[in-house]
């Protein structure tokens, strides 16, 4: 177990020993899940990276077709999640209701036939 700081960013380093052991390298995707107070990391493993289950003669062309949909959906997959997620937890300060504006909008129209 080591401890690492988080930066300013919200940032970690995983230490590079622990990258090595679980094959992880820049761009590789990590899902993050919250378990009460701890939080947990899980390396999202890409079909591609999932080699050698293609022995038969003549089907590596069509696996790596397979392989780069898969992929292209699975990213299509996490950018999707994380708006989403990213919508979810913008604070309702940051965020005007349509009753809100609505109320906005009418009170700048009265505001401007009272100057």
């Amino acid at each position: 177990m080591e401890i690492v700081k988080l930066s300013s960013k919200g940032q970690i380093v995983i230490p590079a020993w622990l990258r090595k052991e679980l094959g992880l390298s820049e761009g590789d995707k990590l899902l993050i899940e919250r378990r009460q107070e701890e939080v947990i990391l899980k390396p999202m493993v890409k079909l591609s990276k999932l080699r050698g289950i293609d022995k038969l003669e003549g089907t590596s062309d069509e696996i790596d077709k397979i392989r780069k949909e898969w992929n292209d959906e699975f990213e299509k997959f996490v950018d999707a999640s994380a708006k989403l997620k990213k919508m979810k937890t913008v604070g309702v300060s940051e965020t005007e209701t349509k009753k809100e504006r609505e109320g906005r909008e009418e009170k700048a129209g009265f505001e401007q036939y009272e100057s």
